[in-house]
């Protein structure tokens, strides 16, 4: 039990042990308190006494501790100690927090999900003078499976969803101190979806890992933006989703909404692969010729849009355009369209560089819509700066 009392917030944290410390701040002479020293003399007893971390982590997950005690200790370990990396490292280096074999699991559960709350409130606390690395979602990571030890074959034993919504909700928190697209940082999303695979999150659970599915969707589209690939995120979000028609609706809206993207990486986001390497070296000449005409139709195409109305009844140029469909062939937007800018659709005038993310479609891009169901860009537009 936490009791208030007139002294440091490290000296309300542990009656029993302060008892001892409050005896020996009574030989404080009145001389020093009329100056003002007392108070300072009975913080620095205290911090001697309880307050150096080692201590301040080891009661942490103590449980006998209260909640309302770990929350103290959570807010004194954030003023203390600026290194969330820090944090864990000394937290895994505590032998009450390991989970013992055929204990019940239901005790470390909830235990784990005090720690978490806490420590979630340290870093509301102090989160802008806290320091985040990718190494920190490894050893969060470790600290879970330390703490409860959980396999998909085990029956889940009481509060394990309260558990995993606090360890989420504290992975949020570390994304919140700085927010990272590394791998690294995610490895709570494969402990949770361990705990219950190959059956669906609860409620609650999924709700709320919502957000760290919407920050690992924005790093992949970072990613694939500039060409890069990274098959652990893209199974981190697959784990966090842990429904597979839901994770195929998010590809898909991926794939749809990011029209810039090449077409190797469209194929890569969607798990699709282009052939054998056998098949892609004996028709590696077809395929250049293909793409090189698929390349001059487009030209053509686009000239057919630039044309006047009246030229609608051109038969070659409705020639043009059929077979252009044929091939999948179709114009983004129209001249005047106000867009999003991305580099890998529209091209600007020399010299020119968008103030804001909104630019005016001079000459539309051309896009191909392939068989196998994904989209390239085959000539870039022509946009101007508003």
């Amino acid at each position: 039990m936490c009791r208030r009392w007139r002294l440091t917030s490290g000296e309300r944290l542990f009656r029993g042990h302060f008892l001892r410390c409050l005896s020996s701040q009574k030989k404080i002479s009145s001389r020093q308190r009329k100056a003002g020293r007392g108070s300072g003399e009975r913080c620095g007893s205290s911090q001697r006494c309880i307050g150096q971390l080692p201590y301040v982590f080891r009661a942490l997950g103590d449980e006998d501790r209260s909640q309302r005690c770990r929350l103290a200790l959570a807010r004194e370990i954030a003023a203390q100690e600026p290194s969330i990396d820090s944090w864990f490292e000394r937290l895994l280096e505590e032998p009450g927090l390991c989970d013992v074999s055929g204990r019940d699991l239901e005790i470390p559960a909830g235990r784990l999900k005090d720690v978490c709350e806490a420590l979630v409130e340290g870093i509301r606390l102090k989160r802008s003078r806290l320091n985040v690395t990718p190494k920190s979602g490894q050893l969060l990571a470790k600290l879970i499976r330390m703490m409860v030890s959980l396999g998909p074959q085990q029956k889940r034993p009481k509060g394990t969803d309260l558990a995993a919504t606090a360890a989420i909700e504290l992975l949020d928190e570390i994304l919140a101190v700085r927010l990272t697209i590394k791998p690294d940082l995610y490895d709570l999303v494969q402990v949770v979806h361990r705990w219950w695979a190959p059956r669906s999150f609860p409620d609650i659970v999924s709700a709320s890992i919502e957000p760290i599915i919407d920050k690992l969707t924005a790093g992949l589209v970072f990613r694939a933006r500039g060409g890069q690939r990274s098959e652990v995120l893209l199974q981190r979000l697959k784990q966090a989703i842990n429904s597979e028609e839901l994770y195929k609706g998010r590809i898909r809206e991926i794939v749809e909404n990011e029209t810039g993207l090449l077409g190797e990486i469209q194929d890569w986001i969607r798990g699709m692969e282009r052939g054998t390497s056998r098949q892609r070296s004996s028709s590696a000449l077809s395929a250049v010729g293909a793409e090189s005409f698929v390349q001059q139709l487009a030209e053509l195409f686009r000239l057919t849009l630039d044309g006047r109305e009246s030229a609608n009844n051109d038969p070659l140029q409705r020639a043009v355009r059929s077979v252009a469909s044929l091939h999948g062939l179709a114009a983004v937007g129209n001249a005047g369209d106000i867009v999003e800018y991305s580099p890998n659709v529209y091209d600007l005038p020399p010299g020119d560089f968008p103030k804001e993310r909104s630019v005016k479609i001079v000459r539309p891009p051309i896009m191909r819509r392939r068989h196998d169901g994904g989209s390239d860009i085959i000539l870039k537009g022509l946009a101007s700066v508003n």
